[in-house]
């Protein structure tokens, strides 16, 4: 991996496997409505702090907790290869998908249940940072598409094998794995 400019690591790979990944995604957050349920969320639970005696409020975060927590149970993005999962960790993208989101939605019930006040701090924090992700690969698509840059597509009877070998064994370099390899030990 090399180090990005701003001091967190890029994963090695190309461009059109790096495009793929990103439009998965977003064809996820699309697909789903995950930006718009969030929000939708976020406003009852502010009319629920705002009103707390009116029961509708409550009943409507209600509901919509349990939509997000059914639709995000099935995120295709839980299912992404293990070296995709890995560019999206490194990108910091991961927190806001799949299982890792709805987690985080429903810790910021249960850490709250008496006080909706903070819970709905957590939820704006959580609504923003998925708007701020949404609107990022947004932009990032565009300029793959202006840049007329591809997306990595497996013909059919192809498949895409991959392998992660720890920075230990390699001792930082190719010829730490070279060394590894021809000694048969990992250091």
């Amino acid at each position: 991996m090399q180090r990005g400019t701003f001091g967190f690591h890029i994963p090695s790979m190309n461009a059109e496997r790096l495009h793929r990944i990103l439009a998965d995604v977003s064809n996820e957050l699309t697909s789903m409505g995950l930006v718009g349920r969030v929000e939708l969320l976020r406003a009852s639970l502010q009319n629920m702090v705002n009103q707390p005696q009116q029961p509708q409020f409550q009943q409507e975060v209600s509901q919509q907790r349990q939509e997000l927590n059914d639709i995000l149970s099935d995120a295709g993005s839980d299912s992404f290869a293990p070296s995709w999962r890995q560019v999206l960790d490194e990108l910091g993208i991961s927190p806001m998908l799949g299982l890792e989101l709805q987690e985080a939605i429903e810790e910021a019930f249960t850490q709250n249940e008496i006080t909706p006040s903070k819970a709905l701090e957590s939820i704006n924090e959580l609504a923003s940072q998925l708007k701020a992700m949404q609107d990022g690969l947004a932009k990032t698509l565009a300029g793959f598409e202006y840049l007329e840059v591809g997306q990595e597509e497996l013909e059919a009877g192809q498949c895409e094998v991959g392998y992660l070998i720890p920075r230990a064994v390699i001792l930082e370099s190719l010829h730490g794995l070279q060394r590894s390899l021809l000694s048969g030990t990992s250091s």
